[in-house]
């Protein structure tokens, strides 16, 4: 026993030596930051019973690294035994964060890493994750690893973390591109115009079956292409499969022509042909040049004739599914019961009896003979009459009829002659005019064109203009910016000048009134839109000053000298021309009366009423001037080089019928301020808008229940139809509703403006929806063109549709049109509209351009070319017209040189060559003038022949585009710039909302480049919008690479349901003939071919 206790044991004291209670403590194994203290380390023991107080605690969580534990043991027998502390270290590593990542699901080859492969994650650290390999990387086929980097923020306590996972890259498959070929001849060997698959941006060779070079028989044939990648590692093989077809060569004949045809009114005529070909000939009579609905086979009979029908002529378009022959046109003579009448002739005396013995020299003693007698006709005899002043004919002319003789050419002229013309150098030739001459002068009956400077007229409506410079701020006003080097000699006070606004929406015409050249400012007396907003710009040109003749077919007039200056065309001489200035600007006005026929004539040499208008009726120019006209027919006239043709204000029940309408400079016929119930049919409109570039073909403005039918119209400024009211105060009230556009023939439109449409309306400054009741049907619409001009004085493609509905224009409905349209819309349905809705039309859009790089592949062309290879665009059948026997296709680039070698460039035509240039580095023009078979496809290229084929780019072109015929093409596919190129149907949010609005049953057809039916432009502008009457979007069959409207449109509860991708089998679109083969989707899908002029 210890000394102690035996001390107690005999008795010496008391116990005060306390034993020692041995705490035992083995030094903790290590932990990991973020895991507490707990009974694992804090686990000493002792030899006598007692409590264990730890420091730090049980829970407590220590950063990492050594740390001392300490504790201090409390016996409970406290008179035996003694406290005691002990100290043991723990080690507390640093903690490894747990990195949570799923495999990615396979992706293909091309995509690039994103977060959704690259999506780890730690639960509850701060900290950062990086990947290996990082965002945006491409990887290679097959399995690859991807590898997660978590570093901490507290890099004190967390270790960094790595983790890896696997992901499958898949080979990728090439998106081919090739559009249907168009149709070839059998017997002629295969060639890249229909071998010309493209892969999109990738590299390889393709193995075409049958090859270049075979040929094939007629009939639908099919073509295989086999693609090879040269990255076999990367990407697939593939092949892709189109359609050709093959015909025999030959289009019918016709052995027998339609025949003239003479009937009494009421009659009916038959016109009948006898044609002979391969295959199943189709048939289309055109009554002055357009289609008559179902009019479809081999004879026509017409309902019972009018009067006024006479002089209608009748042709037939024989088609074999492939090639088509037009026939002869017969006219059809109206005859109808002599009647008494007055006769004026040139040989004639006002002092006659105004017999035909004895005739009447002047229309205005015809007009006092009839007034005085029971006589109502005046037949007026061939030769051209100058009028001093306006034939005008009030109710005392009530029922008179004023005709050409037959078989004779009655010329009624506002001009005046120039004689004793003088030749001067550089083939100009000098007269002078006794009366001012203003905008309107022809040579031989050709209109020409008052001088400016620089004008080309292989390019005639963009060169010339000024660019409005943005020197001062965007506002309306009568003071503009120009650059210095315009202010030339013809700049000068009293100019006429002709400006266009920054949006090429019209052109005013107007005078300088000064001119500031140190601030590059221009004065004139009207003011205008002389802003430069959205980075376009306007243009000007001064007018008719004879130091601008620039080229052959412009004159100019000086007023100083009262000296007219006169270019004509090439190795023409004026002297054995004659040459007529316009002087007056109505050639017969109608006042309150009725019964009127006015049939036969030719009005010429109008003033073109270029002067800014107050709106006041007498400040309005036209050969004919109604106001208050009812009952009345304007019948088979020609109205050449005038202003206008036609105003009637206030008139009612009248017929304009089978009138030719050709070289005007301003507009054709304006329905206005309450004209109802009118007919303007067959008549014939051509180049309408020489010098008006807002210009229109029939304007329709408050005025309700009138037909427009059956007309052609081609090449016209602006507008083909434009309706709606005028905006006049006075006009406010008269109704604007129940008007019918139907079965006319618009072609070449709006090719020098912006912001428009073949047919356009609007509801102008109504706030409300203004319901037309309007009907637009039957109609076929073909190259609607477009311009707008930037800062840089750079031309571009503009914005212009075939049907464009503006403004609040409601209850319009559009059905069995077919629209050609190279804008980015077919046709634009509504602009804050109610009940618009757009049924069974065929919308035909502009194929995508394209840049084929060869075995280094290609896709959309974006206007620039930095490797060797070929832009081309197939362009659609209606931009080479019949009227131009020889196209004229300008080019449009610039280059750039290496290494002191310029760009060299190959233009082609249908895979030939048709020239090469070399490339100015600045932007130039290259005109181009070829035949070429009208209204069928082309394909234009352009092809960089000495640029490198990959890697650096060495010579380039740049800013390409086309003029062809008038019409500008851009070469910069709109899908470079985003997910579709173009839409078969707009619709658009104004101040109002889109409500109750219909697409359903059309036929939305582009060959090459992705697309959409239907294109909502409401919900960025109000993602809320919700109609309680959306209407319908469905049932549409769309081709080739059109899609329908995937997500809801036009707000919540409108899908397009029911839309189907397939081809709709036309008989031949590269010909425009969009007849529908007999296992079309279309007509399983319900598509009616009655009505549509389907055929070319």
């Amino acid at each position: 026993m210890s000394a102690a206790a035996a001390l107690v044991a005999a008795g010496c004291g008391e116990s005060h030596i306390y034993s020692d209670p041995r705490v035992v403590w083995p030094t903790p194994a290590a932990i990991a930051y973020g895991k507490p203290l707990s009974e694992k380390q804090l686990n000493a023991t002792a030899a006598a019973a007692g409590t264990f107080t730890y420091s730090p605690a049980a829970g407590v969580c220590l950063r990492a690294g050594d740390h001392s534990l300490t504790v201090t043991f409390t016996p409970s027998d406290a008179e035996r035994y003694q406290s005691a502390t002990k100290t043991v270290t723990l080690r507390v590593d640093k903690a490894m964060p747990r990195v949570e990542w799923q495999a990615p699901a396979p992706v293909g080859y091309g995509t690039a890493l994103s977060g959704a492969q690259l999506n780890a994650s730690v639960a509850g650290i701060a900290g950062t994750l990086r990947y290996e390999p990082s965002v945006g990387s491409v990887l290679p086929a097959g399995t690859q690893a991807l590898t997660a980097i978590f570093t901490p923020q507290d890099t004190e306590d967390y270790e960094t973390a790595r983790t890896t996972v696997p992901l499958t890259v898949m080979k990728a498959v090439p998106l081919i591109y090739w559009p249907r070929p168009v149709p070839m001849a059998a017997g002629k060997p295969l060639t890249r115009m229909q071998l010309d698959a493209m892969a999109d941006g990738v590299a390889g060779t393709f193995q075409y079956v049958p090859g270049a070079g075979s040929t094939l028989p007629a009939g639908e044939q099919e073509l295989t292409a086999r693609f090879t990648p040269a990255d076999s590692e990367n990407y697939e093989e593939v092949t892709a499969v189109q359609k050709l077809t093959v015909h025999d060569g030959r289009g019918p004949s016709i052995a027998v022509q339609p025949q003239e045809q003479t009937v009494a009114p009421g009659g009916t005529a038959t016109f009948a042909v006898t044609a002979s070909g391969a295959g199943y000939l189709a048939y289309q009579w055109l009554r002055n040049g357009v289609a008559i609905p179902e009019a479809t086979a081999a004879a026509f009979t017409t309902a019972p004739v009018r009067s006024w029908e006479n002089g209608s002529r009748y042709s037939v378009v024989v088609s074999n599914g492939v090639l088509a022959t037009t026939s002869a046109a017969a006219r059809l003579v109206v005859i109808t019961a002599p009647a008494a009448r007055y006769f004026v002739a040139m040989n004639g005396n006002d002092g006659g009896d105004g017999s035909a013995a004895a005739p009447f020299a002047t229309l205005q003693r015809a007009q006092q003979a009839m007034q005085a007698s029971g006589i109502k006709v005046t037949e007026i005899g061939g030769g051209t009459y100058y009028l001093g002043a306006p034939l005008t004919l009030t109710a005392a002319d009530q029922g008179e009829t004023w005709e050409a003789a037959p078989g004779e050419t009655a010329i009624l002229s506002g001009g005046a002659v120039l004689t004793d013309w003088s030749a001067e150098r550089d083939g100009i030739y000098t007269a002078r005019a006794a009366q001012p001459v203003g905008v309107d002068l022809t040579v031989g009956g050709i209109r020409l064109l008052p001088a400016d400077r620089g004008f080309d007229a292989d390019e005639p409506y963009t060169s010339g203009w000024n660019v409005v410079q943005p020197i001062l701020a965007q506002t309306y006003s009568s003071t503009f910016g120009v650059a210095a080097e315009d202010i030339t000699a013809s700049v000068k006070p009293g100019a006429l000048v002709q400006i266009i606004d920054h949006y090429r929406w019209t052109d005013v015409f107007t005078r300088i009134l000064s001119v500031d050249r140190a601030a590059r400012t221009i004065t004139v007396a009207t003011a205008f839109d002389t802003g430069t907003c959205l980075g376009y710009a306007g243009s000007w040109r001064v007018l008719g000053d004879p130091a601008d003749l620039s080229g052959p077919g412009q004159f100019g007039y000086d007023a100083a000298t009262a000296t007219v200056y006169v270019r004509p065309g090439e190795a023409e001489d004026v002297r054995a021309q004659t040459v007529v200035a316009a002087q007056l600007g109505t050639l017969i006005a109608l006042k309150n009366t009725s019964g009127i026929t006015i049939s036969g004539l030719v009005f010429s040499d109008t003033v073109s009423d270029t002067v800014q208008t107050s709106g006041a009726w007498d400040d309005w120019k036209a050969p004919i001037m109604a106001e208050g006209l009812s009952a009345s027919t304007i019948a088979g006239n020609t109205f050449r080089n005038t202003g206008r043709a036609m105003i009637l204000a206030g008139s009612s029940d009248d017929v304009i019928f089978g009138n030719t309408l050709e070289g005007l400079g301003v507009a054709g016929i304006h329905l206005l301020s309450n004209s109802n119930r009118n007919t303007i049919a067959g008549n014939v409109m051509r180049s309408i808008g020489e010098i008006n570039l807002g210009s229109y073909a029939v304007a329709i403005n408050d005025g309700s229940q009138n037909t427009v039918d059956g007309n052609l119209i081609d090449g016209v400024g602006r507008w083909g139809i434009v309706f709606g009211p005028s905006g006049n105060p006075n006009d406010a009230g008269f109704g604007n509703t129940g008007n019918v556009f139907s079965h006319n023939l618009i072609r070449n439109t709006s090719n020098r403006t912006n912001d428009t449409g073949a047919i356009y309306g609007g509801a102008g400054t109504h706030d409300s929806y203004f319901d037309e009741d309007l009907r637009i049907t039957g109609n076929r619409i073909e190259n609607v063109g477009g311009m707008i001009r930037e800062l840089s004085g750079r031309y571009d493609a503009g914005f212009a549709q075939a049907i464009y509905l503006d403004d609040h224009l409601s209850g319009v409905t559009v059905t069995d049109n077919v629209m050609e349209s190279g804008s980015t819309y077919g046709v634009v349905l509504c602009h804050g509209c109610r009940s618009n809705s757009a049924s069974n039309n065929v919308v035909v859009l502009q194929p995508a351009p394209s840049y084929d790089r060869g075995a280094y592949g290609g896709g959309f062309a974006s206007g620039a070319m930095n490797f060797s290879g070929t832009t081309w665009i197939d362009l659609l059948p209606s931009y080479f017209p019949e009227s131009a026997p020889l196209s004229t296709i300008v080019v449009r680039l610039r280059g750039e040189s290496y290494a002191g070698r310029a760009a060299a460039f190959r233009v082609e035509v249908d895979g030939v060559e048709v020239g090469t240039r070399t490339a100015a580095n600045a932007e130039s023009d290259y005109v181009f003038k070829l035949p070429l078979e009208p209204h069928r496809t082309h394909r234009i290229g352009i092809a960089l022949t000495n640029g490198s084929d990959f890697g650096a780019t060495t010579t380039a072109l740049r800013d390409l585009q086309l003029m062809v015929n008038g019409t500008l093409v851009s070469l910069a596919a709109p899908e470079v710039k985003g997910a579709f190129g173009s839409y078969g149907i707009a619709a658009f949010p104004d101040d109002l909302r889109v409500t109750h609005f219909s697409v359903t049953g059309n036929i939305v057809y582009r060959n090459g480049g992705r697309s959409q039916d239907v294109f909502d432009g409401t919900r960025g502008s109000d993602p809320a919008y919700a109609d309680a009457d959306p209407g319908e979007i469905g049932g549409n069959i769309l081709y080739e690479d059109v899609s329908a409207a995937s997500t809801a449109s036009l707000g919540v509860g409108l899908e397009d349901a029911g839309s189907l991708v397939a081809d709709p089998r036309f008989v031949n679109a590269w010909r425009g003939d969009y007849r529908l083969e007999i296992d079309s989707a279309a007509l399983r899908m319900g598509f009616e071919e009655s009505g549509v002029p389907l055929g070319p």
